[in-house]
This record gives structure tokens, C-alpha cells and sequence, in this order.
């Protein structure tokens, strides 16, 4: 479905069973556009701080990638949550990885069962 596309699982140690899992890569015909196709958490992890790390991980990973703008459209994966509350946790998101040198803009309108996170790196380029 997507090109260049990576997983990373987080697993619970007893069981081994997954906890959370995000897929990143390429946007669908934008070659120069990174997303994050897929997050996943389970509900009892929500409030284990997992989150944003794991988050920020595939942000750096698709950094590492040379994509300077990146996309995530958040699904409301009901009935674990509401669509006010998945705002808030990509505004947590995008309010941190903003402290990172992002820039972002959330579109919580257009759609009732997505928010959209689409995020610009404002960082000038480091040099070896």
C-alpha cells in the first residue's frame, strides 16, 4: 500500500502481546512528503507515558529519512476514544515535537472520524 514503509511494536513483556505499534514511510504519491500511516495504542497504555516517545520515534526516524514535512491522519479508534479527545493528544503531540523544530498545523474539521496532524521542520539543515 505504501513505499518505503516501516513498523516498530511495542510488546508487553509477560505476554509479548502488542501494546502499541506505529507504521511510517512515504505519503501515497508524494514522494517528498513523510506520514505516519498507522498508530496504534492499547487503552490501558494511554496513561503510561508511552505515548509521545513513541511518537517522537518515528518522527526521528522519518527525519533521519530526509522528509521535512510530514503528515498523520489520526483515526478515532472508537469506542476507546472521542474525537475531542484525540485533539488533545495530538495537540500534546504537536506541542512537543514543536520544541523539537516543528512547525504544525492540526485540521480537526474536515473530517468527524480524523484529525489531521501535518508537520514542517524548521530547523536549518545541520552540516558535516
Amino acid at each position: 500500500l505504501y513505499d518505503n514503509s516501516f513498523s516498530i511494536d511495542l510488546r508487553e513483556v509477560k505476554t509479548h502481546k502488542i501494546a502499541a505499534q506505529v507504521t511510517y514511510g512515504q505519503e501515497l504519491d508524494q514522494k517528498d512528503v513523510g506520514s505516519i500511516h498507522y498508530f496504534y495504542m492499547k487503552p490501558a497504555f494511554f496513561s503510561k507515558g508511552l505515548g509521545y516517545p513513541f511518537f517522537k520515534h518515528a518522527i526521528d526516524q522519518l527525519t533521519k529519512l530526509g522528509y521535512k514535512k510530514i503528515t498523520w491522519q489520526a483515526l478515532v479508534q472508537k469506542p476507546e476514544m472521542t474525537r475531542a479527545g484525540l485533539h488533545e493528544n495530538i495537540k500534546y503531540f504537536a506541542q512537543h515535537i514543536q520544541k523539537e523544530g516543528f512547525a504544525y498545523e492540526i485540521d480537526a474539521t474536515s473530517s468527524t472520524d480524523f484529525v489531521t496532524l501535518s508537520l514542517t521542520s524548521v530547523c536549518p539543515e545541520k552540516k558535516s
